[in-house]
């Protein structure tokens, strides 16, 4: 891959790379009860623990479908699968506009765990690690990360300020749906035409091992798949708390709805726009994951932990804002680090997909209860509940960081087996 990819230039792959990062913003649309908490809770009428239940829906056949979805995009055209999986959520889009009862909400979100959890996240994933090599990783991820985010916060901040306080209405809120469902409706069709996949995975890999189900238990006994699902475990443990800051500014400090459903884009799209693309270029220039981690995981931590401690009320409303967007800058730069471990523990091409799989099974199972979890310590505690977000934010940073630990010390080993193997050569 070194040779294939090193003089081609980032900028020739800019197309489908734009596409791959629009793709995967169609998850856009499962987190509509996240992004926009306040105004949705309120046009459908949920408690918190049915909003929480509306993604435990979700995961109840994503996270085991994490696993078949990865042997797929092996097996069977990775670029497909995405094209399939953004067509078909944009459609449960508008099913969803017609704000449907609970129950039907129930079954929209369980269809999405096949159209998400089932085809696109280890498809996109793969499609991105063989757009470039291991020194490109970082940029490549980070640059992803950077254009989903723009994408998203762009649609996120127009529809709050075009729509206003209308976005907590019916009609409203129609309009969110219909408006993600149909810019996402094109990116897949964008998705099919812009790029080439053939081109990249035949460039990146001469592997030509036949994926069977015995590859599952091949990646399975790869030390590269539970650092991954670890770190991811982590990470979206941090960031499935992180995304409830929006309604407790508004409960905990009067935040109003618009400014918090705005909040709430900015919170999960719009600082990852300069965070990631920054992480995933330092990350490349040191060559390794695991020293920026630790030098801006810990650092959130300690703004946490202010945070939690700030008395409530308007008057600190301010305080709490920016102690908040660093936390989050802080993690932010370093929010890739879980597709990292592919290529700097030469992971196999050809079992990309399910080595991924297997991993998120596991480090995305939080869907099948934190959301519910979160939900029920605050409709059963108030504001006092958040609290424990507080905690479960730190929780999720520690255990991204013992995964990082493991992913330095593998690699270590595979220096030391590479300088080994060349001794040999050269001998």
């Amino acid at each position: 891959m070194e040779s294939n990819t090193k003089n081609r230039g980032l900028g020739k792959r800019i197309s489908p790379l734009f596409f791959l990062s629009a793709a995967v913003g169609v998850v856009n649309i499962l987190f509509l009860p996240i992004i926009f908490y306040v105004p949705f809770q309120k046009v459908f009428g949920l408690t918190n623990e049915q909003m929480g239940s509306l993604l435990a829906a979700y995961a109840s056949l994503a996270v085991p479908g994490y696993v078949v979805g990865g042997w797929l995009c092996d097996r069977f055209s990775a670029k497909m699968l995405v094209v399939i999986s953004v067509i078909s959520t944009s459609l449960l889009g508008f099913w969803m506009a017609t704000i449907p009862s609970y129950d039907v909400l129930l079954f929209i979100f369980f269809l999405m765990s096949i159209t998400l959890g089932l085809f696109l996240w280890s498809a996109q994933i793969k499609c991105l690690r063989v757009l470039g090599d291991n020194s490109e990783q970082g940029r490549i991820f980070g640059i992803s990360t950077g254009i989903d985010g723009v994408i998203s916060a762009g649609l996120c901040l127009g529809l709050a300020f075009i729509l206003g306080d209308s976005i907590d209405t019916v009609e409203g809120f129609r309009t969110v749906i219909l408006t993600f469902s149909v810019v996402f409706l094109l990116v897949g069709v964008g998705t099919l035409f812009f790029y080439d996949y053939k081109k990249y995975a035949t460039a990146g890999s001469n592997e030509t091992e036949k994926i069977t189900v015995k590859s599952l238990t091949k990646a399975a006994k790869m030390p590269v798949t539970w650092i991954i699902a670890i770190i991811s475990f982590g990470v979206y443990t941090e960031s499935t708390a992180l995304s409830y800051m929006s309604p407790y500014l508004n409960a905990a400090y009067e935040m109003p709805v618009v400014w918090s459903t705005a909040f709430a884009a900015i919170v999960r799209y719009g600082i990852k726009i300069v965070a990631a693309p920054t992480g995933g270029y330092i990350r490349d220039r040191i060559g390794k994951t695991a020293p920026l981690v630790f030098a801006t995981v810990f650092p959130a931590i300690a703004l946490i932990l202010v945070l939690s401690f700030l008395p409530q009320g308007p008057s600190y409303l301010v305080i709490a804002v920016i102690l908040t967007l660093l936390a989050i800058f802080c993690s932010r730069l370093s929010y890739t680090a879980a597709n990292m471990p592919l290529a700097e523990l030469n992971a196999p091409i050809s079992l990309a997909g399910t080595i991924t799989g297997i991993a998120l099974m596991f480090g995305f199972s939080t869907d099948l209860f934190l959301p519910r979890f979160i939900g029920y310590l605050l409709d059963t505690y108030g504001i006092a509940g958040y609290n424990y977000v507080f905690g479960i934010m730190i929780l999720g940073m520690f255990i991204m960081i013992g995964g990082v630990m493991w992913l330095k010390v593998e690699a270590k080993k595979l220096s030391l087996r590479e300088n080994a193997q060349l001794s040999k050569s050269t001998a």
